[in-house]
């Protein structure tokens, strides 16, 4: 460093300098206290906090693709019924209308009030049965047995875009106009379907793949007329 530029340099250095004095027990004390301009703070800052807003949007863009990603395979159950007695299909039905597969959780089912306790598909429609029989409703055995009746049991999972019958005269026997192999009468499962529907009340909850719940509802109130 040349002459000329020394005292320039120095005085710089004394710039960012100041004098504080300070007295104690052993008497002055002179500290020097370097001074920072608030451009070299700014400065020294710029780094973290580029990486610290670079870091909040990646954290925007990753919510985002989660969302996309929830939306995408969020299922939703609902029913309906059918009323095609000579051409295809007849009973309760339900369906999944939404983008991905519904995962049962639990069917909650109720006959005249009476909730049916019990999560074994193997006798399940046979305390349906039970109840409604003890209630005094007339249903027909024969046809009662013919009718199909679906249960899910946790776990099981409804595809998107599938929709399947849940209790209802099977397909197979409704293109037969009067009666299937044993000489029962379609139109008899279809008076007997309609009668058993008219005391139920369900509700079906299911999750998507992400956790999202929800549930559809079957109210007997629903059928208010003669199938």
């Amino acid at each position: 460093m040349d002459n000329k530029t020394e005292p320039a340099a120095k005085n710089n250095r004394e710039k960012n300098k100041s004098v504080k004095i300070t007295t104690d027990s052993e008497g002055i004390k002179v500290n020097i206290i370097s001074k920072t301009s608030f451009g070299e703070l700014l400065k020294s800052w710029a780094p973290i906090i580029v990486s610290i807003m670079a870091l909040y949007s990646t954290i925007i863009q990753l919510q985002k693709i989660r969302e996309h990603q929830r939306i995408s395979v969020t299922p939703k159950l609902s029913f309906y019924l059918q009323d095609s007695r000579y051409l295809e299909k007849f009973g309760l039905r339900i369906e999944n209308h939404g983008l991905g597969p519904a995962i049962i959780d639990s069917v909650i089912m109720y006959v005249d009030e009476d909730k049916i306790d019990t999560n074994d598909p193997s006798i399940y429609w046979n305390l349906v049965l039970e109840k409604l029989i003890e209630n005094k409703v007339s249903v027909d055995l024969d046809s009662y047995k013919k009718i199909y009746k679906e249960w899910y049991v946790p776990g099981y999972a409804l595809q998107a875009n599938a929709e399947a019958i849940f209790f209802g005269v099977p397909e197979a026997f409704t293109m037969q106009v009067e009666e299937d192999k044993d000489g029962i009468q379609v139109s008899k499962i279809c008076d007997t379907t309609a009668e058993v529907l008219k005391h139920l009340d369900m509700a079906i909850y299911y999750s998507s793949f992400f956790g999202d719940t929800d549930f559809v509802l079957f109210e007997k109130k629903y059928i208010q007329y003669d199938f």
